[in-house]
């Protein structure tokens, strides 16, 4: 019999959150590499087979079964009712009643609030955010924080240190994320890195013969959108797709009227999750340009560029070590943080040697079952001792 393993997960399914497509391709993954899972997640109030099909899912993998409880909060006028103590009411007795041999959580007041209550199952907790030092966690970023994020932040670091200690085992996205947390929390329970997962397509796209690289993501300085469109004044044959908002979008309209290249940028604002593929295909490189600083370094997950991947696109990024785990010297070219005309550089080099540019795309090809969602769920497999399936 397949060993059993509850992932848990506070967004709704569906939601505008990347949260929740990560919670079900982790749990599909699960399914396809053997284990027997169950998924846990709030409803958003339609019918679970309409949820499925806003991510593209037809048919669940054998071995997955979902549960859409009941919403966490419930508005009233302009207040929230949070519910989060009858969420994890919930998620006792469905996992009491599924007998895991691990139950994991991506919430830190969820996995708080559940070693407190108890649970039968080893808890293992998926670490998406760490909050041990906010000074150095957003020195160079201070643009994404306010007095109440700060504040928020604070009631989360204590919940963080009531919570590591405790845990049968932590899950990390990069290796990059181990550093801040064995020096944070000396003696915490192992530690595994399982990076985030792609969806691998029936075949890659043809590679695209027009000069357009894509910047996919959130628009936030720290991203380092503002050094791409720089890059632009010293590659005037290149021209540039940015996928992402719509926060920030006319700002980013204006800077890039004002530095003269608004007629090679191309902004469509926020996509839904099914129209991304077909506008990746349209670009031959891809860019994660992000700035460099601590949350950079060590704590973003550049999902980005596991979606170029999928897509057959070789990449230039900063070199940094979330960036470089990925990208290596193999699947792109890494250039320094914040420097425009390094960038611009690898961008051109990669569009002019047609053979680097084949061999990454052979490498990327080669290298998409090791980076799928199933391979992730092989990962925890094999973090519950079990063998791949």
């Amino acid at each position: 019999m397949s060993a059993r393993i509850v992932y848990v997960h506070t967004d709704p399914l569906p939601s505008a959150m990347a949260g929740s497509v990560f919670a079900l391709r982790t749990a599909i993954g699960m399914a396809q590499a053997g284990l027997n899972t169950l998924l846990i997640m709030p409803t958003a109030g339609i019918d679970p087979k309409q949820a499925l099909q806003r991510y593209g899912v037809e048919t669940l993998p054998p071995g997955l079964r979902i549960e859409l409880t009941a919403a966490l909060s419930t508005r009233l006028g302009p207040l929230s009712i949070g519910r989060q103590r009858r969420f994890a009411d919930q998620v006792a007795r469905l996992s009491q009643s599924f007998a895991p041999q691990a139950l994991v959580v991506r919430t830190l007041t969820l996995a708080d609030r559940l070693l407190r209550q108890g649970v039968a199952a080893p808890l293992i907790y998926e670490a998406h955010n760490w909050y041990a030092d906010l000074d150095a966690k957003w020195r160079g970023a201070e643009e994404l924080v306010t007095p109440r994020k700060l504040r928020r932040e604070a009631r989360l670091a204590a919940v963080e240190a009531r919570v590591v200690p405790r845990v049968a085992g932590l899950v990390l996205l990069q290796q990059a994320m181990r550093e801040p947390f064995e020096q944070a929390y000396p003696g915490c329970g192992p530690i595994n890195v399982l990076p985030s997962g792609l969806e691998i397509p029936p075949q890659l796209p043809q590679p695209a013969s027009d000069p357009l690289a894509v910047y996919l993501g959130q628009l936030h300085p720290h991203k380092g959108l503002g050094t791409m469109l720089e890059a632009l004044i010293h590659a005037p044959q290149l021209r540039l797709l940015v996928i992402g908002g719509p926060a920030l979008l006319e700002h980013w309209r204006s800077q890039a009227a004002k530095l003269g290249v608004a007629q090679r940028v191309e902004f469509t604002g926020n996509l839904p999750h099914s129209q991304v593929a077909t506008q990746l295909a349209r670009a031959r490189i891809g860019v994660a340009p992000l700035r460099d600083c601590f949350y950079n370094r060590h704590l973003t997950s550049p999902m980005k560029v596991l979606e170029y991947f999928s897509a057959g696109l070789p990449v230039v990024g900063s070199d940094l070590p979330t960036v470089a785990e990925l990208v290596g010297d193999e699947r792109g070219l890494l250039v320094p943080p914040d420097d425009p005309r390094a960038l611009a550089g690898a961008l051109l080099r990669l569009i002019d040697d047609q053979e680097l540019y084949s061999t990454m795309r052979s490498k990327i090809a080669a290298s998409l079952d090791s980076l799928s969602w199933r391979a992730r769920g092989a990962g925890f497999a094999r973090l519950i001792r079990l063998p791949r399936q």
